[in-house]
């Protein structure tokens, strides 16, 4: 990949649709060997209107790695990283690496805000790119380095020639510690084993009904599942679970659950209470984007999440 004069020249134009909190974008991801991934992306210092960015956010993941880009169709560019990781025993470490972009395609058709892109699972070989964009290298790629459950990564993704504005990724790390299997202990009673029930669900993307979701079935568990097409599965819980890679990212309320997730609104309805007690819950969130259904339900059920993991 050649660096491109758009460093210096089409950084302050994006950024100066940036939001006044800074944050233009996050997203979330598992990558299958016990770690997980939360990505805010922000603008420094903060600046106006973030709804006018012209940056289009991607994900893909594979075995043990996140490839993260950004399409500026404006300018045909794209730009983004690697992100390898994997758990080191005993420990909530992991090893951690950031690395140029690989294994990402990109269509004009995707790269102008629809379609679809994919990523080898490895992350080792490039697929082909549509030779009217550009790629673009980020100011750095910090080596291998080891960090701790919870630990921030911050990383620069395009500066203005005299840094007086970035965007730049915040990476919160979730490192799940490998251990032996532990017999099952008497413990107390949780909201984990307070099912969420959900009946005859209407479902709702920044308003607008999703088809095909209000369906004659129910499902209860202390965890609930939603997919969305061109977007993947939800799996929503009512504990925080944050060494899973949960975060919270809405309510629980009688029978309406809400969420936001990367700038959209989803929004549940259930035709019972949700939850016994009828009160109002904060409701936390993973996204997992490799899903696809394989039954004819768009959503679903579990007690436990490895059982959600390990069926897909």
């Amino acid at each position: 990949m050649k660096k491109s004069s758009f460093l210096c020249l089409s950084i302050t134009a994006c950024l100066t649709c940036a939001a006044q909190t800074g944050e233009i974008g996050s997203g979330m991801a598992a990558l299958g060997n016990g770690i997980s991934v939360r990505v805010v992306t922000k603008a420094e210092p903060p600046i106006k209107e973030a709804e006018a960015l012209r940056l289009s956010s991607r994900y893909a993941v594979g075995a043990g790695v996140l490839h993260r880009y950004l399409v500026d169709a404006a300018n045909h560019t794209y730009f983004g990283y690697d992100l390898n990781a994997e758990p080191l025993s005993g420990a909530k470490q992991c090893r951690v690496a950031i690395l140029p972009l690989t294994g990402v395609r990109i269509d004009a058709h995707d790269a102008a805000g629809g379609g679809s892109a994919s990523a080898s699972s490895g992350g080792g070989t490039a697929t082909r790119m549509d030779g009217s964009y550009r790629a673009v290298l980020l100011p750095r790629y910090p080596g291998p380095q080891v960090v701790t459950d919870g630990d921030t990564i911050a990383l620069d993704l395009l500066t203005t020639p005299n840094g007086g504005q970035k965007l730049v990724d915040y990476i919160d790390i979730s490192c799940k510690p490998s251990q032996a299997p532990e017999s099952e202990a008497a413990r107390d009673l949780s909201l984990d084993d307070a099912p969420m029930r959900i009946s005859n669900p209407a479902v709702f993307v920044n308003g607008t009904p999703v088809p095909g979701t209000a369906k004659a079935a129910e499902v209860s568990g202390s965890l609930t599942w939603f997919y969305f097409p061109g977007t993947g599965r939800f799996i929503l819980s009512l504990t925080p679970r944050s060494s899973q890679g949960f975060v919270r990212a809405g309510t629980i309320k009688g029978n309406v659950i809400s969420f936001r997730f990367a700038g959209g609104q989803y929004q549940v309805k259930s035709a019972v209470t949700i939850v016994a007690t009828g009160q109002t819950w904060n409701l936390y969130v993973l996204h997992d984007p490799l899903f696809r259904p394989t039954s004819g339900l768009p959503f679903g059920s579990s007690t436990r999440l490895e059982q959600l993991i390990s069926n897909h």
